[in-house]
């Protein structure tokens, strides 16, 4: 698994805990091979949530038969917003597992996706009621719960007062 880093300026801890973070959750979503194989750029928008209303967005990069290339996008609103950052990273993290996994894909067409053999139009179907919307939410606190055992993350979630369900800083 290779990670980069775009966007927003984040620590070299944060950025570390991030990576961490992410190898736990995918330890639990796709196959140590498969693992190895993905490419995730993690893009931090600072103030994402208060100029779109979204916590984290998952890209496709590629449009190959097996997609390899993702970019996660996070928000970031002050290190209180760190939990959230980590509950959103393990929720769009579950997408890249179904992308990869090939159970999510985009098809030709504006607002286009298949679920498994079902296709979707994302302007018709509300968010909610997306089958891969369904599942991330399902996945998103357990993983999250996995991955915040870490000794670091945690001691780092504590020291700053950060929680996953606390309500978001948007300055």
């Amino acid at each position: 698994m290779f990670i980069s880093f775009e966007g927003y300026r984040l620590s070299h801890k944060q950025k570390h805990l991030i990576s961490e973070a992410a190898s736990a959750a995918l330890d639990m979503l796709v196959s140590h091979r498969m693992k190895n194989s993905l490419d995730i750029t993690i893009e931090i928008t600072k103030n994402m949530y208060k100029q779109t209303g979204s916590l984290g967005n998952c890209g496709l990069e590629d449009e190959s038969r097996s997609p390899k290339f993702f970019t996660v996008e996070l928000n970031y609103s002050g290190v209180e917003s760190f939990g959230m950052l980590i509950t959103a990273l393990c929720h769009e993290l579950v997408h890249v597992a179904q992308y990869a996994h090939r159970r999510l894909r985009e098809l030709t067409g504006l607002s286009r996706m298949a679920w498994k053999n079902k296709h979707y139009n994302t302007n018709v179907t509300r968010y909610y009621d997306r089958p891969w919307e369904i599942e991330a939410h399902q996945l998103e606190e357990d993983i999250y719960n996995k991955v915040s055992e870490e000794k670091n993350l945690r001691k780092y979630l504590n020291m700053h007062n950060c929680d996953e369900y606390r309500v978001l800083v948007v300055n």
